[in-house]
Protein backbone atom coordinates (compact mmCIF):
# COMPACT_ATOMS: atom_id res chain seq x y z
CA UNK A 1 0.00 0.00 0.00
CA UNK A 2 1.12 2.77 -0.86
CA UNK A 3 1.30 6.50 1.19
CA UNK A 4 -1.27 8.13 -1.19
CA UNK A 5 -3.68 4.55 -1.07
CA UNK A 6 -3.05 5.04 3.06
CA UNK A 7 -4.25 8.98 3.03
CA UNK A 8 -7.37 7.62 1.22
CA UNK A 9 -8.01 5.06 3.77
CA UNK A 10 -7.78 6.71 7.01
CA UNK A 11 -9.42 9.37 5.36
CA UNK A 12 -12.36 7.13 4.13
CA UNK A 13 -12.51 5.74 7.87
CA UNK A 14 -11.66 8.85 9.91
CA UNK A 15 -15.65 9.48 10.27
CA UNK A 16 -16.14 6.45 12.22
CA UNK A 17 -12.72 5.81 13.77
CA UNK A 18 -13.79 9.28 15.77
CA UNK A 19 -16.97 7.58 16.66
CA UNK A 20 -14.99 4.60 17.96
CA UNK A 21 -12.64 6.47 20.10
CA UNK A 22 -15.70 8.53 21.44
CA UNK A 23 -17.31 5.28 22.10
CA UNK A 24 -14.48 3.29 23.57
CA UNK A 25 -11.86 5.97 24.72
CA UNK A 26 -8.77 7.00 23.50
CA UNK A 27 -6.74 5.14 26.29
CA UNK A 28 -9.06 1.60 25.71
CA UNK A 29 -8.85 1.92 21.65
CA UNK A 30 -4.54 2.03 22.02
CA UNK A 31 -4.48 -0.51 24.93
CA UNK A 32 -5.18 -3.20 21.81
CA UNK A 33 -2.10 -3.63 20.67
CA UNK A 34 -1.69 -2.10 16.54
CA UNK A 35 -4.60 -0.86 17.13
CA UNK A 36 -4.19 1.56 14.17
CA UNK A 37 -2.64 -1.05 11.84
CA UNK A 38 -5.68 -3.96 12.49
CA UNK A 39 -8.19 -0.92 12.28
CA UNK A 40 -6.81 0.06 8.84
CA UNK A 41 -6.03 -3.72 7.95
CA UNK A 42 -2.43 -2.95 7.23
CA UNK A 43 -0.39 -5.95 6.84
CA UNK A 44 3.00 -6.82 7.10
CA UNK A 45 3.39 -6.38 3.01
CA UNK A 46 1.64 -2.85 3.70
CA UNK A 47 4.17 -1.89 5.91
CA UNK A 48 7.29 -2.79 3.96
CA UNK A 49 5.61 -1.17 1.01
CA UNK A 50 5.42 2.08 3.19
CA UNK A 51 9.18 1.81 4.10
CA UNK A 52 10.76 1.19 0.89
CA UNK A 53 8.73 4.56 -0.06
CA UNK A 54 9.75 6.29 2.74
CA UNK A 55 13.34 5.25 1.36
CA UNK A 56 12.58 6.21 -2.25
CA UNK A 57 10.93 9.89 -0.50
CA UNK A 58 14.55 10.09 1.35
CA UNK A 59 16.78 8.85 -1.72
CA UNK A 60 15.11 11.68 -3.88
CA UNK A 61 15.08 14.23 -1.01
CA UNK A 62 10.99 14.25 -1.37
CA UNK A 63 11.30 15.45 1.94
CA UNK A 64 7.78 16.60 3.16
CA UNK A 65 6.57 13.14 1.57
CA UNK A 66 9.22 11.40 3.63
CA UNK A 67 8.48 12.72 6.87
CA UNK A 68 4.44 12.04 6.17
CA UNK A 69 5.42 8.55 5.46
CA UNK A 70 7.90 7.78 8.77
CA UNK A 71 5.09 9.87 10.52
CA UNK A 72 2.56 7.16 9.72
CA UNK A 73 5.48 4.26 9.99
CA UNK A 74 5.86 5.86 13.64
CA UNK A 75 2.39 5.63 14.11
CA UNK A 76 1.61 2.09 12.85
CA UNK A 77 4.88 0.74 14.95
CA UNK A 78 5.59 2.66 17.40
CA UNK A 79 7.88 0.24 19.07
CA UNK A 80 10.57 0.09 16.23
CA UNK A 81 13.42 2.48 16.65
CA UNK A 82 14.69 2.75 13.34
CA UNK A 83 11.62 4.57 11.83
CA UNK A 84 12.02 7.28 14.54
CA UNK A 85 16.16 7.40 13.85
CA UNK A 86 15.06 7.57 10.54
CA UNK A 87 12.75 10.40 10.76
CA UNK A 88 14.91 12.61 12.97
CA UNK A 89 17.59 12.42 10.33
CA UNK A 90 14.96 13.59 7.54
CA UNK A 91 14.18 16.33 10.47
CA UNK A 92 17.95 17.41 10.14
CA UNK A 93 17.72 17.66 6.41
CA UNK A 94 14.91 19.90 6.79
CA UNK A 95 16.60 22.24 9.53
CA UNK A 96 13.30 20.79 11.97
CA UNK A 97 16.09 20.77 14.95
CA UNK A 98 14.07 20.65 17.37
CA UNK A 99 11.40 17.56 16.06
CA UNK A 100 14.99 15.66 15.33
CA UNK A 101 15.98 15.89 18.82
CA UNK A 102 12.44 14.51 20.11
CA UNK A 103 12.67 11.61 17.56
CA UNK A 104 16.56 10.78 18.40
CA UNK A 105 15.51 10.90 21.72
CA UNK A 106 12.45 8.19 21.57
CA UNK A 107 15.04 5.88 19.30
CA UNK A 108 17.81 6.47 22.00
CA UNK A 109 14.73 5.01 24.60
CA UNK A 110 13.79 2.52 22.51
CA UNK A 111 17.16 1.23 22.00
CA UNK A 112 19.34 2.40 24.27
CA UNK A 113 22.52 -0.03 23.27
CA UNK A 114 22.19 2.07 19.82
CA UNK A 115 24.10 5.44 20.07
CA UNK A 116 23.37 6.40 16.42
CA UNK A 117 20.67 8.41 17.63
CA UNK A 118 23.02 9.94 20.38
CA UNK A 119 25.30 11.12 17.34
CA UNK A 120 22.66 12.91 15.34
CA UNK A 121 21.49 14.60 18.68
CA UNK A 122 24.83 15.57 19.27
CA UNK A 123 25.24 16.90 15.78
CA UNK A 124 21.92 19.00 16.09
CA UNK A 125 23.33 20.23 19.40
CA UNK A 126 25.88 21.78 17.78
CA UNK A 127 23.50 23.61 14.95
CA UNK A 128 21.73 24.82 17.64
CA UNK A 129 24.83 26.07 19.38
CA UNK A 130 23.76 24.20 22.66
CA UNK A 131 27.78 23.03 23.50
CA UNK A 132 27.10 21.55 26.72
CA UNK A 133 24.27 19.17 25.22
CA UNK A 134 26.38 18.63 22.52
CA UNK A 135 29.28 17.49 24.89
CA UNK A 136 26.81 15.25 26.82
CA UNK A 137 25.34 13.50 23.84
CA UNK A 138 28.79 12.93 22.02
CA UNK A 139 30.30 11.41 25.51
CA UNK A 140 27.14 8.93 26.01
CA UNK A 141 27.73 7.80 22.45
CA UNK A 142 31.67 7.04 23.15
CA UNK A 143 30.78 5.76 26.63
CA UNK A 144 27.92 3.29 25.26
CA UNK A 145 29.69 2.39 21.66
CA UNK A 146 33.51 2.08 23.15
CA UNK A 147 33.06 -1.59 23.63
CA UNK A 148 30.77 -2.54 20.43
CA UNK A 149 32.90 -3.26 17.54
CA UNK A 150 29.30 -2.53 15.68
CA UNK A 151 29.22 0.71 16.13
CA UNK A 152 33.47 1.71 15.82
CA UNK A 153 32.57 4.46 13.25
CA UNK A 154 29.35 6.09 15.48
CA UNK A 155 32.36 5.74 18.25
CA UNK A 156 35.26 7.49 16.27
CA UNK A 157 33.20 10.02 14.85
CA UNK A 158 31.84 11.33 18.41
CA UNK A 159 34.76 10.93 19.92
CA UNK A 160 36.40 12.91 16.78
CA UNK A 161 33.97 15.40 17.74
CA UNK A 162 33.83 15.52 21.38
CA UNK A 163 38.17 16.22 21.20
CA UNK A 164 37.38 19.09 18.83
CA UNK A 165 34.55 20.32 21.14
CA UNK A 166 37.33 20.10 23.86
Amino acid sequence: MTLAEINQKIESKLDSLSAILEKKGFENFFKQKDAIKKYLHLTKKDINNLQEESYYFCQNKQWNDAIEALLYLVLFEPEQPYHYLRLGVVFMQTGKLEEALHTFQAATYLNPEDPTSLLYAGNCFLQLNQLNDARTAFQCCVDISKNNPEYKEVHDLANQTLQELR
